[in-house]
């Protein structure tokens, strides 16, 4: 996980929760890449490993990320999650301020099925 984390995905910042000695959550800024001089957008991704949901760690990571933003001189952040999974859709709108900035159609395939995914984006204000 070491690697996925902090070595395979520069970020601009990120977090980890630790519960005896184990990461049981992060969440991360990372560059957004499509043009050089788009330095002032970032992609959130944030994960909690299920036993540890419910819990506030995935507010508490959120929270500290989303308050670096303006420090890191980001405008906008923006998150994709699937389509079929509300719950996480729900936190995203109500706990950190993203909205729906639109729908990428079975953009994802797994062993055959074809997954919407969402585009949430949440501008920052400085």
């Amino acid at each position: 996980m070491r690697e996925f984390l902090f070595e395979s995905h520069p970020s601009l910042e990120s977090y980890t929760c630790v519960d005896k000695g184990a990461v049981v959550g992060w969440t991360a800024f990372t560059p957004f890449r499509v043009k050089e001089d788009a330095d002032q957008t970032a992609e959130m991704s944030l994960y909690v490993q299920e036993a540890f949901r419910r819990k506030g760690i995935g507010t508490a990571l959120a929270k500290t990320l989303l308050n670096r933003a303006a420090i890191l001189d980001l405008h906008c952040i923006f998150a994709i999650v699937f389509k079929d999974m509300p719950n996480v859709i729900s936190f995203a709108e109500r706990k950190c301020g993203f909205s729906v900035a639109g729908c990428l159609s079975e953009l994802f395939s797994d062993r055959g099925k074809h997954y919407d995914l969402l585009v949430l984006e949440r501008p920052i204000e400085g």
